[in-house]
Formats: structure tokens, sequence, C-alpha cells
């Protein structure tokens, strides 16, 4: 806690108007009108506890130790000079007729005689009670000033966030719909090479002539005899095609696809399923062949 000695405690007291001796503080302390405690250097005199003091102070100038701490915060900066020069003056008045004052009076203890300059001291207080108020409702101008600047900003970062979200979300689709068509492109690339490379096989018939043609050519390259490329070319036709020579309807799907009516597998092409026919037939024949070459 913070402790004065007898001289400092008169300075403090000083500038609250109450009195510039050390007399008159020590008579206070000895007659129990201000707390104080004998220090055990006899030479050093009085200890004074910051609490003790300001309790003392408020009991002699009530409210004015608020004030002076107000007017002190705002003295090096914004308090008009006129009024600074004021309390100056004042201060100065005070302690001046304070000296020239009755010393019977203060001997009897009495703090500063409140009528030595009691209406200026009014008017000083009164036009320091003014400025502060004045700096209070320009403060709170501003403060409600701020707030509305405060207020249109968060209202704009709000806007601008739900833009973002709109245009967050709009990418999104925008992503969603870029994959979508980078699969199907690459799923008819596929599709594309798939048919190319049975076209290089086996060119898709039109009708049962353009079958017998294509598949006649095919036939030729396989090494087999006459005779049993004749049957196979039979065998392979009566498979798609019926005594009308129109494809079998087992053959085509509703969905598309056709279906080996041999393996009774689907296929995105009929030339896949042609020459799966082929295939199984060419291999039944040739089984046939060597059973009876073996007999």
């Amino acid at each position: 806690m913070v402790e004065y000695d007898v001289h400092q405690v008169v300075n403090i007291l000083r500038k609250y108007y109450i009195t510039d001796s050390v007399q008159m503080v020590t008579r206070w302390i000895r007659q129990g009108k201000m707390r104080g405690e004998r220090s055990e250097n006899r030479k050093e005199g009085y200890r004074i506890y910051h609490d003790d003091l300001f309790e003392f102070i408020e009991e002699e100038r009530p409210g004015l130790p608020s004030i002076m701490a107000v007017y002190e915060e705002y003295q090096e900066k914004e308090v008009p000079k006129e009024i600074s020069m004021k309390i100056n003056e004042h201060k100065g008045e005070m302690i001046k007729e304070t000296k020239s004052g009755d010393i019977d009076h203060q001997v009897e203890g009495e703090v500063l005689p409140i009528n030595v300059g009691e209406e200026d001291n009014y008017e000083l207080l009164n036009e320091m009670v003014n400025y502060l108020q004045n700096q209070v409702q320009e403060k709170e101008t501003e403060i409600q000033y701020l707030q509305e600047a405060l207020f249109d900003v968060q209202k704009e970062a709000s806007k601008w966030e739900e833009e973002y979200k709109e245009m967050y979300q709009l990418c999104e689709e925008y992503e969603r719909e870029a994959q979508s068509l980078k699969n199907k492109l690459k799923m008819k690339t596929k599709e594309e090479k798939n048919r190319i490379e049975d076209d290089e096989n086996f060119q898709l018939p039109k009708s049962y002539d353009e079958t017998k043609n294509n598949l006649m050519n095919m036939i030729k390259k396989m090494s087999i005899n006459q005779e049993m490329q004749t049957e196979l070319k039979n065998k392979v036709l009566s498979t798609l095609f019926d005594e009308n020579h129109t494809w079998r309807k087992e053959i085509y799907l509703e969905d598309g696809t056709y279906k080996c009516p041999i393996e009774k597998k689907r296929y995105k092409y009929v030339g896949k399923v042609i020459t799966n026919v082929v295939n199984s037939i060419y291999e039944s024949l040739n089984t046939q062949e060597k059973s009876i070459n073996i007999q």
C-alpha cells in the first residue's frame, strides 16, 4: 500500500485547496481527524496511507477527487487553455489567501475558509463539469457514428458472403457438369473405338445378302476345305436368319443390344454376335470332323 510523509500529504492537500501547512496536518493527525502512524524513527514523523488520505479529502471536499481525476486525465490532451489557466489562477489565489488568512483560525485545526473564493470555486468547477459533459456527448456521438459505420460494414460483408456462397455453389454445379460431360465423352470415345475395332473385324450387315457376302469373305480366310466352308456358311445363316431371310427376333433386344443365340451373351454390336456364332459353329464342326477321322 502507498504511504506518504507529512510533506507529501501537504502537497496533495494543497492541490485540493485544503491546506498548505505542515503544522495543520500534524495537528489533524494528533486530533484523530486524519489517520496516520508515527514512524519507528521519530525524525521521519508520521506516515499516512493513501486510502486514509483520500478518505479525509473526500470528507473535506465531497466529489472533488473524482472531478480532479477526470480533469487530470484530459488536462494534457483536450482541456481548453482558458479552463486550465483559470484553474491555475484559482490555485494561486487559494494559496495566497490562505497564507494571508486568520492564523488563529488555522491553529484551531480548521480547513481553508470555505467563504474564501467560494463563488469562484463553484464557477470553476461548474465550467469543468460542463466541459466534461460536452466531451462525453461528443464521444457518445462519435461512438454512435462508429456503430452505424460498423453496421454498414457488417451488412456489406454479409451481402458479399451471400454472393460468395452463390458463386461457390454455381462453380460446384459447373464442375459437376464438366465432369459429367468429360465422362460422357470418355465413354463415347471408348464406344467409338470398340465400334471401329468391330468394323475392322466384321462389317455390320444390313441385309441377308450383305451378311452372306461378308460371311463368305470371312470364311474364305479360314484354313478349312470347301465342304466345311459351305456347311459353316449355311449353319451360321440359319442360326442368324429365319426362313424369310430376316434376322431372328431373339438376336435384337429392346434395350438396343444384341444377344448371341449360341452363347446367350449380350453385345453392343451385332458384329460380335456374328463372329461368336461363326467361331462356335466352326469349333463344333471341327470337333465332329476330328471324331470321324479317329473312327
